[in-house]
């Protein structure tokens, strides 16, 4: 067979040019499986890293609420046992505003 330039193919020839580019195939085939499979993990640490950096944070968030919410209660009852009937006054006065949003409805 002869192509434009002249140059002279043989089948032999040809069924060798296609087994190395079956062969180029597969190895750029398997190159690629491995970069899809290397940025697969990158990604998956990257999304677990940021989930444990979230789940820290969150952590700390919760551990500030409890210690601010125990630290209003200890001024609560200190507050009671300081001024008992300030403090009954101010119970009542909550409830009584209560009461009345509550039967506005």
């Amino acid at each position: 067979m002869t192509n434009d330039k002249g140059t002279d193919y043989d089948t032999a020839d040809l069924a060798q040019q296609i087994e190395t580019l079956k062969a180029d195939l597969k190895d750029l085939t398997e190159i690629m499986a491995g970069v899809g499979q290397s940025k697969a993990a990158d990604v998956k640490e990257a999304a677990q890293d940021t989930f444990k950096s979230a789940r820290d944070a969150g952590a700390e968030k919760v551990d500030y609420a409890r210690a601010q919410a125990e630290h209003l209660g200890d001024e609560a009852r200190q507050f009671v046992q300081r001024q008992p009937a300030t403090a009954l006054g101010v119970a009542v006065g909550v409830g009584f505003l209560i009461v009345l949003l509550g039967s506005r409805r």
